[in-house]
């Protein structure tokens, strides 16, 4: 249930860059990551969609989703900042191994094969770029 609203703002992204509409694609896309951080997975591929034609395109593209999610997520969470980061950093704290690092319990399956997906996406998209730059 809670991945269908990331996965619906990823859907509602593609649906606008394909239309031509950059701009609401970064917005749709950074609200995703809002939501859930596995959007941030789809940015580079989208950023670098066909429809981006110049290097200025694609870092716009990126900065604006960047920082559209950065600002969403920080005018969300500054109510709740200072209680979240005092138990976050107690929970680590009081961990045996004293880190303050959560990546010993993530199986480096799971590592793997968003790292995988996400070469693969860019991949498609760079091949779509050089796709579009050979018909012009």
């Amino acid at each position: 249930m809670f991945d269908s609203i990331p996965t619906l703002f990823v859907l509602a992204s593609l649906l606008a860059l394909i239309s031509g509409r950059a701009l609401v694609s970064a917005l749709f896309i950074a609200l995703g990551i809002v939501a859930k951080v596995f959007p941030a997975l789809y940015l580079l591929p989208q950023a670098l969609h066909p429809r981006n034609k110049s290097l200025r395109d694609v870092v716009l593209y990126t900065a604006i989703a960047v920082s559209a999610s950065l600002l969403l997520w920080l005018s969300l969470s500054v109510k709740c900042l200072d209680s979240a980061l005092r138990h976050q950093l107690g929970f680590h704290l009081q961990r045996l191994d004293k880190g303050l690092s959560l990546m010993p319990n993530i199986q480096y399956s799971t590592a793997l094969s968003l790292a995988v997906s996400t070469a693969i996406l860019t991949a498609i998209a760079v091949q779509m770029r050089s796709e579009e730059k050979a018909y012009r």
